[in-house]
C-alpha cells in the first residue's frame, strides 16, 4: 500500500512539474489593471462581445482596455443590489442577469442601471431567497434561479417568481433547497446540484424530479453530496464537482460514474468549476490545487502558480471557468483573472541550458543547417552547438568534437558549409574549419607580413558560393577569399582613390546576388555589389536630400528575392528595396516595420519575407500587384513567445520550411505554416460617445438602432470604440471613416477614438472596423447613421416658403403701390404745404427751447462750481482762521512790548524789547501772506478758466487741495475724522496743465471720497471702521499718474459705467447735481488728453486713476 501511494505521489508530482514545460502561457488581469477585486467568482461574455466578471467587491465590464465597475450605492436604488457577485447569465432575450449575495439584478445596458429583485416576507411571488447561486434558461425560455432557499422560475411578463416545489426525501421533489449549481443538458433536462444533498434532474415541462444522492458505503454513486458545479461535454457526460470528493464524470444514459480525484492525478479534491473547451479538453478548477486540463486521451496537465513565472496561473485557488467565442479560457482566481488561448503560444525559445540558475550565455549570432538537417548554432561565448529539430532541443552530447576548446569557447559570428561537408566558422579570433564527421578543427589567422594570409582576425561573415570559394568578411580588414586548393587568402580593401574598390573595410554580411553578383553589406560604406567576373565593386549608398538613395550607409544584411528585388536591411534606416527598374523604395516604422534597426532578412517557402529587428520580427507578404510590393505585414514579438532583440544575420531558412532566428535570449525554430493564429473576427462596439468633450449617455438609438440625431449646435462630437478581442488587445488595430465627410478609410493604428469638429448640417455615416492581434479584420465593423439637422432657416421647406412669401409680397406691393401712388401724390402735396408751415413754427419753438436748455446747463454747471466753491470756502475759512489768530495774537503782544519799552530806562533792555517787537511783526507779515495766498487760490478757483496751460507742481497742488477738502468736511461735521495717507513721488517733474481745471477735478474727487467714507462710518458705527483716504503720485513712461483711493462704500458694478454721465448721481435728491464727475472727465480727457479710470469693490474701496501726459 505504501508503494502504491508513493507511485501516485510521484505521478502527481511529474504531472505538476510537466505543466510548466507544456507551453501553456497564461495572461493576467489584476486590480492594478482596473479589476475591482482580486477574488473572481464568475466570468461571462455577453452577446455583444463584452466580458463580465463577478468579484468579491463589484461587477466588472471589460472591453479589452478598461473596466467599468458597478458597485452598490445605498442611496441609489438603481445600483447593483450587492457587491459580492456569484453568477452572471444572459438569456435568449439578451437580458443580462446578475446574481449576488443579496438579490437578483437585471442590467439595463442603455444607462448602466439595475432593477433588483429580493425575497420579501409574505410575498409568495418574490424570490424565495436572496443569495443567488445559479441561473439558467430552459428551451421554452423560462429562467431558473437557484438560491440558498430553493429553486425559482421567473415569469417575464409579470416580473414575478414561482418557487419550484419539492424537498425532503420525496422522489418527486428536490433533495434540498440549498441550490448550488444548475445546468441544462442537450435533451432539455435541468440538473440542479445542492450544497448538501446531491444532484437532482428536473423535467422542466412536467416538473418531474429524480435524485442522485451519495449513500454512505454505496458504490456507483456520487463521490460526495456537496455539489459545487455542473457542466456537460460533447459526449453527453455530466461533470459534477464537489467540495471534497473530486469531480464525477456521470453518463445519464448508462448511469456510469467515474470519479477523478488526487489518486487519479488531480492536485486537489476541492473542485469549484468545470467546462469543456472547443477542442474537447476538460478544464477543472480546484481550490488550492490550481487548474487542470484533461485531454481526449485522458492525460491530466496541472497548471499551478509559480511566483518566478509571470505566465503561470495567478493563484492555485480557482473559483470559476468560462470559454469565450475566441476559445479563450477565463479562470477566476483569488488573485485576479488568468486567461489562456492556444494561439498565444506561437513560438518557443530554445536554450542550451534552460535551468533558472543557469549563467550560460544564450545569445545566438550564427545559424547554419547542414545536408543532414542538423542546425549548427554559434553562441557568443558559448562556442559551436547543434540543435535537433526532430527532438526540439540541443544535442551537443552527440558530437564529442564540440568539446575542443577552439569550438567550445569561441565567439562565433558566422557559419557556412562547403560542398565537402566542412563547416567554416567566423570568430572573433580568426577563421575555423570543422569536420563534423572526424571532429578535426583547423584555425586560420592573420600572419603579419604575409599578404596571402587572412587580412584580419575579427570575422563577421563567412559565405561559401556555388563554386566552392569561401568568402570572408572581416571587421576592419575588408573582404577575403580563400582557395581551398592552394590554401591561400586574397584580400580586397577599400581604396579611396579607386571607385571600383569595396566601399568599407567593415563587412557584416555576404550574400549571393543575381547573375554572378555578391551583395556585400558594409558598416558605414553602404552596399557593395561585387561582379565576380571582373572583381569590381559597385556601391549603393545614402544620397543627399535631393537624390534617391538607401536610408543609411550602415548595412546589416542584404537579400535578393526570386523576382530580382534586392532587400537591404540597415541600422536605423529600416528596409530599402531596389526593384528590377532600379527604383529605391523605403519601408520603415511608419509603414509597419516594428523597428528601423533591421538585423536579418530571410524568405520562407511561401514566398513571404521575414525581417528580424531590435523589436521583434515581421512577416512581409509579397504582393502580386505591380503597384505595390508589400501587401501586408504581421509583427511578432515577446508577447507571441518570440524574442524581441535579434542579432545581426542570425537567421536561416532550413529544409522542410523551418525558420531559425537567433537573438540575445536563445534560438527560435518554427515552421511558419504551424503558427497558431487567432481567427476570431472581433466584434466592434462604440464604447463611449462625447459631445463637446463631455461623455454623453448612449441610448437605444446609438447602441441598438445605430442612429444618431444631432442639431446644428451639436457639431463637436467624438467616438470611442473597441474591437472586442481580448488576446493581446494592445495589438488590435483600427480604421474609421465618416462617409459624407471623407470617403477613404483612415488607419489609426491602436488609437481607438476620433473627434469631429464644426461638422456642417447634413447626413453622414460613421464607420469603424478593427482587426485582432493576428491581423484578422472585421471588415463590416460597425456603423452609425448620423443626421445633423440645420437651423430652421436653412431647411428646404423654409427656403421654399420664404421664396413664395417674398414673391407674393413683391407682387402685392407692386399692385398696391401702383394703385395708391396717384392718391398719395395728391395727398402728399397737401401735406407738404401744411407741414412746411408747421415746421416753421416748430423751428422757432425749438430755437427758444435750445436757448433755454443752454442757459439751464450753464446755471447747473455754475451751481456745481459754486457747490465745490462752497465746500472749498468752508475749508478755506478753517484754513485762514489759523494765520488770522497768529496776526491777532502777535499784534496784541507787540503792543504790550512797546508799552513796556516806553517805560524802560535801560537802553539795552529797551533794544531787546524792540527786537522782540520786530520778530513779532515778521511773523505777522508771514501769516498775512499765508492768508493772502489762500484768498488768491479761492479767487483763482472761482474765476472762469482760461485755455492757457502752466507748468505746475502736481504734488503741491494735490497736497493743498487734499488739506482744503478735509477742512471743508470738518467744517460741515466737526466730529468727522479720517486717516490721510500721502505717497507723493519726490522726482515728479512739472506738468503743463490748467491749474484751476485740475484743482477742480481733484477737489471734486476728494469731496466724493470724504462723502463715501463718512456715509460708511454712519452705517458701521459699532464695527470699529476707520475711514482712510490715500493719495499717490508717480511718473510712468511719459505720463504722470495720480491715484486717489478711499475705503468707503464703493460703487456697484451695474452703475460703474454711468458715473461719468451728466446728471447721474447716487446722492440723495438735492445733495448733488450729477455734473461733478462728468465735468472732471471732460477736463482730464478732452481738455488735457489724459485718462480717467475708476476701480471699485462695493463695500470695500473706490480708486480713481488720473493719467496726465508730460508732453
Amino acid at each position: 500500500m505504501k508503494k502504491s501511494y508513493l507511485l501516485i505521489f510521484i505521478l502527481v508530482l511529474l504531472i505538476s512539474v510537466g505543466a510548466f514545460g507544456s507551453g501553456y502561457r497564461f495572461g493576467r488581469l489584476i486590480p492594478e489593471k482596473g479589476l475591482s477585486h482580486p477574488k473572481v467568482y464568475c466570468s461571462y461574455q455577453d452577446s455583444r462581445g463584452f466580458m463580465w466578471f463577478g468579484t468579491e467587491d463589484g461587477l466588472n465590464k471589460y472591453d479589452g482596455y478598461t473596466f467599468d465597475v458597478y458597485k452598490n450605492n445605498p442611496t441609489d436604488s438603481t445600483s447593483i443590489s450587492n457587491n459580492i457577485v456569484r453568477v452572471i447569465f444572459e438569456d435568449s432575450k439578451r437580458n443580462l442577469w446578475v446574481g449576488t449575495d443579496n438579490g437578483l439584478n437585471l442590467y439595463n445596458p442603455l444607462n448602466g442601471t439595475f432593477f433588483s429583485f429580493f425575497h420579501r416576507e409574505n410575498e409568495p411571488t418574490s424570490l424565495s431567497g436572496n443569495i443567488i447561486s445559479a441561473i439558467t434558461e430552459d428551451k421554452s425560455g423560462k429562467l431558473w434561479i437557484g438560491t440558498s432557499r430553493g429553486l425559482n422560475i421567473y415569469d417575464h411578463s409579470s416580473k414575478t417568481f414561482q418557487k419550484f416545489q419539492g424537498g425532503g426525501n420525496n422522489s418527486h421533489g428536490l433533495s434540498s433547497e440549498l441550490i448550488s449549481a444548475l445546468y441544462l443538458d442537450k435533451s432539455g433536462t435541468l440538473w440542479a446540484g445542492t450544497a448538501d444533498k446531491g444532484l437532482n434532474s428536473i423535467q422542466p415541462e412536467s416538473g418531474r424530479v429524480s435524485q442522485l444522492i451519495n449513500s454512505e458505503g454505496s458504490r456507483g454513486f456520487l463521490s460526495e453530496n456537496e455539489i459545487t458545479c455542473i457542466s456537460g461535454d460533447s459526449r453527453d457526460n455530466l461533470w459534477i464537482g464537489t467540495v471534497n470528493g473530486g469531480i464525477n464524470k456521470y453518463n445519464p444514459k448508462s448511469g456510469a460514474i467515474e470519479i477523478f480525484n488526487t489518486e487519479k492525478g488531480l492536485a486537489s479534491n476541492s473542485i469549484f468549476a468545470v467546462i469543456e473547451d472547443k477542442s474537447g479538453n476538460i478544464w477543472i478548477a480546484s481550490l488550492g490545487g490550481g487548474l487542470h486540463t484533461l485531454d481526449m486521451k485522458g492525460k491530466i496537465i496541472v497548471h499551478k502558480h509559480d511566483p518566478q513565472i509571470s505566465e503561470s496561473i495567478s493563484s492555485n485557488k480557482v473559483w470559476s471557468l468560462f470559454e469565450d467565442n475566441a476559445g479563450t479560457i477565463w479562470a477566476g482566481t483569488s488573485e485576479g483573472i488568468s486567461f489562456y488561448n492556444w494561439t498565444l503560444s506561437k513560438f518557443k525559445t530554445y536554450r542550451t541550458d534552460n535551468s533558472v540558475e543557469s549563467t550560460s550565455n544564450n545569445s545566438v549570432f550564427a545559424i547554419y543547417e547542414d545536408k543532414n538537417g542538423h542546425a549548427w548554432i554559434g553562441i557568443l561565448g558559448g562556442g559551436l552547438n547543434v540543435f535537433s529539430k526532430s527532438e526540439n532541443k540541443f544535442v551537443n552530447e552527440k558530437y564529442a568534437g564540440l568539446n575542443d576548446p577552439l569550438l567550445k569557447y569561441s565567439n562565433i559570428f558566422s557559419i557556412a558549409g562547403d560542398p565537402t561537408g566542412l563547416l567554416w566558422l567566423g570568430t572573433g579570433d580568426g577563421l575555423l574549419s570543422y569536420n563534423p564527421k572526424t571532429g578535426a578543427v583547423r584555425q586560420f589567422k592573420n600572419q603579419p607580413g604575409d599578404k596571402e594570409s587572412l587580412s584580419h582576425n575579427y570575422i563577421r561573415s563567412v559565405f561559401a558560393d556555388r563554386e566552392g570559394i569561401i568568402w570572408i568578411g572581416t571587421h576592419g580588414g575588408g573582404l577575403n577569399t580563400y582557395n581551398t586548393a592552394s590554401g591561400k587568402f586574397k584580400g580586397y580593401t577599400h581604396n579611396p582613390s579607386d571607385k571600383n574598390s569595396i566601399s568599407s573595410d567593415v563587412v557584416l554580411n555576404i550574400a549571393e546576388g543575381k547573375e554572378g553578383m555578391l551583395l556585400i553589406s558594409t558598416y558605414g560604406g553602404g552596399l557593395s555589389i561585387l561582379n565576380k567576373s571582373n572583381m569590381q565593386f559597385h556601391s549603393v549608398g545614402q544620397k543627399s536630400d535631393n537624390e534617391k538613395g538607401i536610408n543609411s550607409n550602415y548595412i546589416h544584411t542584404a537579400y535578393t528575392d526570386k523576382s530580382g528585388n534586392i532587400w537591404i536591411g540597415t541600422y536605423g534606416g529600416g528596409l530599402s528595396l531596389i526593384n528590377s527598374k532600379n527604383e529605391i523604395i523605403h519601408f520603415t516604422e511608419n509603414d509597419g516595420l516594428p523597428n528601423n534597426i533591421v538585423n536579418g532578412i530571410i524568405p520562407d517557402k511561401n514566398g513571404n519575407i521575414w525581417v528580424t529587428t531590435n523589436n521583434g520580427a515581421c512577416r512581409l507578404s509579397i504582393s502580386d500587384d505591380n503597384s505595390r510590393i508589400i501587401s501586408s505585414t504581421r509583427i511578432y514579438n515577446q508577447q507571441d513567445g518570440l524574442q524581441n532583440k535579434f542579432n545581426e544575420n542570425a537567421c536561416y531558412a532550413g529544409k522542410g520550411g523551418i525558420i531559425y532566428l537567433g537573438g540575445n535570449r536563445g534560438l527560435n525554430a518554427f515552421y511558419p505554416d504551424d503558427i497558431k493564429e487567432n481567427t476570431l473576427i472581433p466584434p466592434v462596439v462604440i464604447t463611449r460617445f462625447f459631445l463637446f468633450e463631455k461623455p454623453t449617455r448612449m441610448d437605444t438609438l446609438i447602441t441598438t438602432e445605430r442612429v444618431l440625431k444631432l442639431n446644428y449646435r451639436q457639431n463637436f462630437f467624438s467616438f470611442e470604440f473597441a474591437g472586442l478581442n481580448f488576446l493581446l488587445p494592445e495589438k488590435n488595430r483600427y480604421a474609421y471613416k465618416m462617409e459624407g465627410l471623407n470617403e477613404d478609410w483612415i488607419y489609426s493604428g491602436d488609437r481607438r477614438y476620433v473627434a469631429y469638429t464644426n461638422v456642417d448640417p447634413g447626413h453622414y455615416v460613421f464607420r469603424v472596423k478593427s482587426c485582432n492581434n493576428d491581423g484578422v479584420w472585421n471588415e463590416e465593423g460597425i456603423s452609425i447613421d448620423i443626421t445633423i439637422t440645420p437651423p430652421f432657416y436653412k431647411t428646404w421647406w423654409f427656403t421654399l416658403l420664404s421664396a413664395l412669401g417674398i414673391s407674393l409680397l413683391i407682387f402685392s406691393y407692386i399692385r398696391i403701390r401702383t394703385n395708391t401712388l396717384v392718391k398719395q401724390n395728391i395727398i402728399l402735396e397737401e401735406k407738404v404745404n401744411t407741414r412746411t408751415h408747421e415746421l416753421q413754427e416748430k423751428n422757432v419753438e425749438l430755437t427758444m427751447t435750445m436757448d433755454h436748455l443752454k442757459s439751464t446747463q450753464n446755471q447747473l454747471i455754475q451751481s456745481e462750481k459754486m457747490a465745490s466753491l462752497g465746500q472749498l470756502t468752508a475749508g478755506i475759512a478753517h484754513e485762514i482762521q489759523n494765520p488770522l489768530n497768529f496776526v491777532n495774537n502777535f499784534s496784541e503782544l507787540s503792543v504790550e512790548l512797546l508799552n513796556e519799552a516806553e517805560g524802560e530806562s535801560d537802553p539795552s533792555a529797551r533794544n531787546e524789547l524792540i527786537g522782540d517787537v520786530k520778530q513779532n511783526l515778521e511773523k505777522i507779515r508771514h501769516h498775512g501772506r499765508r492768508a493772502d495766498s489762500i484768498v488768491k487760490g479761492m479767487l483763482q478757483h472761482s474765476r472762469a478758466s482760461s485755455a492757457e496751460k502752466q507748468s505746475t507742481d502736481i504734488n503741491k497742488l494735490v497736497e493743498e487741495f487734499f488739506t482744503l477738502a478735509y477742512h471743508g468736511m470738518k467744517a460741515k461735521d466737526p466730529t468727522f475724522n479720517c486717516e490721510m495717507n500721502k505717497n507723493l513721488a519726490a522726482d515728479l517733474p512739472l506738468v503743463k496743465i490748467i491749474p484751476q481745471e485740475i484743482s477742480r477735478v481733484i477737489l471734486n474727487i476728494f469731496n466724493n471720497a470724504f462723502y463715501a467714507v463718512d456715509e460708511k462710518k454712519k452705517l458701521t458705527q459699532s464695527n470699529g471702521y476707520q475711514p482712510d483716504i490715500s493719495i499717490s503720485t508717480r511718473k510712468e513712461d511719459n505720463r504722470v499718474l495720480i491715484n486717489i483711493r478711499d475705503n468707503g462704500t464703493g460703487i456697484k458694478d451695474e452703475i460703474k459705467d454711468k458715473i461719468f454721465n451728466p446728471f447721474f448721481t447716487t446722492k440723495p435728491t438735492g445733495s448733488g447735481t450729477g455734473l461733478g464727475l462728468s465735468i472732471s472727465y471732460d477736463i482730464i480727457v478732452k481738455g488735457h488728453g489724459g485718462k480717467m479710470l475708476v476701480e471699485s469693490l462695493p463695500g470695500e474701496f473706490t480708486e480713481f486713476k488720473i493719467e496726465l501726459p508730460l508732453s
